[in-house]
């Protein structure tokens, strides 16, 4: 790594003191959450919005509860949670033949949080400056995924 690269890299997000790798996931669960349980679905697709609701709510938590944390150990839970939640809908045979087509997909990215996440606490404890700020901005597109499809989701439970 050349030396402007250090000087940006020290300038980037990704530094030692700070392990801030969910800056907005939390908020996207809880309005995924609320919109899922606010909406005016038929009763087949209610029960399954419902029942999505239920399986994501405990990833809300630990992610609202480790999201400033500096602590690999409470990273590596969340990711575990992540990987949980992930088992937990796409295993899950939702009433709703769409919404449950939505599920695996929603599944499937918090899978991707989950591995990347993992990635990224190998890459913070080897030093690995720039495989860290990959797997950072892995994050933040898969953030960006999730977006639109929770927006989809929200959309389809109208």
């Amino acid at each position: 790594m050349n030396n402007s690269k250090k000087k940006e890299y020290k300038q980037h997000k990704y530094q030692t003191n700070s392990l801030n790798i969910y800056p907005k996931i939390s908020k996207l669960i809880g309005l995924t959450l609320l919109a899922l349980f606010l909406s005016n679905c038929g009763d087949q697709k209610k029960s399954s919005c419902n029942q999505l609701t239920r399986k994501i709510s405990s990833l809300e938590e630990t992610v609202t509860n480790n999201l400033r944390t500096k602590d690999l150990t409470k990273i590596a839970e969340t990711a575990q949670e992540f990987e949980n939640t992930s088992e937990k809908i796409t295993k899950h045979n939702f009433t709703d033949i769409e919404l449950n087509n939505y599920a695996q997909n929603l599944g499937n990215i918090y899978q991707e949080y989950a591995n990347t996440t993992q990635n990224f606490i190998v890459a913070f404890n080897v030093k690995d400056q720039d495989k860290g700020i990959l797997y950072q901005q892995k994050l933040s597109e898969l953030f960006v995924k999730q977006q639109i499809l929770v927006r989809e989701i929200n959309q389809y439970c109208q």
